[in-house]
């Protein structure tokens, strides 16, 4: 869940692109982005910590080209942010 959503905000596209940025997150690093021993403490990592960093930037840098689209810790950090007016307004 998008972290406006716990504090009962309406979830609109950017609490989908949240979600798709966790789980961007862990399909890159193989871990999840924000851990808890229980729920509350889940919830609790969710609104107050960022993940921690991806270390993939040096893979990416070598292939990536000069008109390629941003790295995906970039792309990562934009959608993952707790504040949803920092994310993508859209997918596409």
């Amino acid at each position: 869940m998008a972290p406006e959503q716990f504090g009962g905000k309406e979830a609109d596209a950017r609490s989908d692109i949240w979600a798709f940025g966790a789980v961007l997150y862990e399909m890159v690093t193989g871990q999840k982005a924000f851990k808890g021993a229980n729920y509350q403490s889940l919830v609790g990592a969710i609104l107050a910590m960022d993940p921690p960093p991806m270390a993939i930037a040096a893979a990416y840098s070598g292939l990536a080209g000069k008109n390629s689209i941003a790295p995906p810790t970039q792309i990562f950090r934009q959608a993952g942010s707790g504040d949803s007016s920092h994310r993508y307004a859209t997918s596409s």
